[in-house]
């Protein structure tokens, strides 16, 4: 009786380190791809992946309206305005995107985003997942980051 459950209690262990390793890789994997700007938050993982749709398509640019409940609108509707700061980017930090003409963006983004995480992507290559409100977040380079600061509109 000893046996069995000390052979079972082996069984389960070895079976949750394997789908613990599986899960982390899958995890990494995805973080990875994201930071990359492979894989978006509500992108499938199939072949409709490959479908890009003629409107997503168009490249994104700073002269773009960013939609109220983006959160450059957000920023906005409460009378906020940001400057371009030096520093470190953390989590956590506002951030600006600088490069003009990005693909695959969302109508509406708006460039202001809010840092969520930072790693190194593929070629050690640092990046952060920047939440641009509206549910859409994304892996950016930090290259092409500004660090902003987020002040009261002048008056």
């Amino acid at each position: 009786m000893k046996t069995k459950i000390i052979l079972a209690l082996f069984v389960g262990l070895v079976v949750g380190l394997v789908m613990g390793i599986v899960v982390g890789g899958v995890a990494a994997w995805m973080l990875a791809a994201h930071i990359n700007g492979q894989v978006t938050p509500n992108q499938p993982l199939t072949a409709e992946a490959d479908q890009v749709d003629a409107a997503q398509n168009t490249p994104w640019t700073s002269s773009e309206v960013a939609a109220p409940d983006s959160i450059e609108g957000r920023l906005r509707s409460q009378g906020k305005r940001w400057v371009q700061t030096t520093g470190e980017i953390t989590v956590g930090a506002y951030v600006q995107d600088t490069l003009e003409g990005r693909l695959d963006q969302p109508k509406g983004r708006g460039a202001m985003g809010k840092v969520v995480s930072i790693s190194t992507g593929n070629n050690d290559v640092p990046g952060a997942v920047v939440d641009f409100g509206r549910g859409y977040s994304v892996g950016i380079n930090l290259s092409e980051l500004a660090l902003v600061r987020v002040v009261p509109e002048e008056k």
